[in-house]
């Protein structure tokens, strides 16, 4: 190669080197504009807002009760075996969910008209109506395998549900059912 060409190599070499060093000093030192992040092109006026958790936990039957305004009866007796917890949900429903090691059984009660309070949108293979116990309570019952999952009903101004993440017998479940006012 010939003094010339080496020459001009050098000095391609060179620019290049020079406009590389000027793009890294270009980009390190300019300031961010308006569009350069999706967070920078919210409206300023529009503070960013967290929807509130509409489940309050109480240590006692008796706060959530005092919380709610109603009361629902706690199921000691038939369900013993089980460590109950209190909450209300969206300052409207009473819910007691008993649990063990296995299974959570939740009771739920709300000022409603004959509505499913349940929570439960699972679609069984039995979604029916029966009638319970001396009051004629009319109860849908939902599950499937000849087992009761989720039901729900009304007793004068309150509607009711049953939910259990394991299924019950329906003996169980019409208990249950009977024995919360």
């Amino acid at each position: 190669m010939n003094k010339k060409n080496t020459l001009l190599i050098t000095m391609i070499i060179l620019v290049l080197a020079c406009l590389a060093g000027f793009c890294v000093w270009h980009l390190a030192t300019r300031q961010p504009t308006r569009s350069s992040t999706v967070v920078d092109q919210l409206p300023e006026t529009e503070p960013v807002v967290n929807l509130p958790n509409p489940i309050v936990e109480y240590p006692t039957l008796a706060a959530a009760i005092n919380a709610v305004g109603f009361s629902l009866d706690d199921q000691e007796d038939l369900l013993s075996t089980y460590q109950p917890s209190y909450s209300v949900i969206d300052n409207r429903i009473l819910q007691i969910a008993y649990h063990d090691d296995l299974q959570t059984i939740t009771l739920r009660k709300a000022l409603a008209d004959n509505e499913d309070i349940s929570g439960d949108y699972n679609i069984y293979q039995k979604n029916a109506l029966a009638t319970l116990g001396e009051e004629n309570i009319a109860a849908t019952l939902r599950g499937d395998d000849g087992m009761i999952s989720s039901a729900y009903w009304q007793l004068g101004d309150y509607s009711y549900s049953l939910h259990a993440d394991l299924p019950l017998t329906p003996a169980l479940a019409q208990d249950i059912i009977l024995a919360v006012k």
